[in-house]
């Protein structure tokens, strides 16, 4: 199993997540007018505020879809929008890669997520050796899995002999018990069903 999407969806993602986050800030002014828009969606700083603008506020994409424009976008794409209503924000634990994806640990309840990336591999950008390491990101719904909005920002925190421990025994106590989160379609469930086996 692939750790990205695949090139199709990787060009689909950004041809879905660009126009949008350029709607948020034609609504919201979320970016400085001494910049233009459209060239500062490119920089990181500026999509993390206006995506950070549509975590806060979700019903902006209700209005993305009722633009006269987005009338006739294919069904399988206005599901993959709508599903972005419920995103996971916060800080995670990068704490390992796999084939599958990365092991994300959410720092305030310690839900395990397994996550793609979009073009480029996690271990690509975070080296095995670089790991356990601390990151805010929001966590997106991409049909049958987990990818971010592509914006992860590391702290520049580190880690010592007992976090590492802690956080290598949440991931093998999920996977043991089957709470390792694959899909935020089933997440409640699997939320419940962790919990149930602490």
């Amino acid at each position: 199993m692939k750790n990205t999407l695949s090139e199709e969806d990787a060009k689909l993602f950004y041809q879905i997540w660009l126009p949008l986050l350029i709607y948020v800030d034609e609504k919201c002014h979320v970016l400085k007018k001494d910049k233009a828009s459209k060239q500062k969606l490119f920089d990181v700083e500026g999509a993390a505020e206006l995506a950070e603008k549509l975590c806060e506020d979700p019903a902006l994409i209700d209005g993305f879809l009722e633009q006269k424009e987005n009338a006739s976008m294919p069904e399988d794409q206005r599901e993959i929008l709508l599903s972005w209503k419920k995103p996971v924000a916060g800080t995670f634990i990068m704490e390992r890669h796999l084939q599958s994806g990365s092991i994300m640990i959410r720092a305030d309840d310690s839900t395990v997520y397994l996550v793609k990336g979009i073009q480029s591999s996690y271990g690509e950008m975070f080296p095995s050796y670089r790991l356990p390491t601390a990151m805010k990101t929001i966590l997106l719904p991409w049909k049958d899995c987990i990818i971010t909005d592509g914006l992860c920002a590391p702290y520049t925190v580190s880690f010592g002999p007992n976090m590492r421990k802690s956080f290598k025994e949440a991931y093998l106590e999920a996977k043991k018990n089957g709470s390792v989160i694959k899909s935020l379609k089933s997440s409640a469930e699997t939320v419940a069903k962790r919990k149930a086996h602490n």
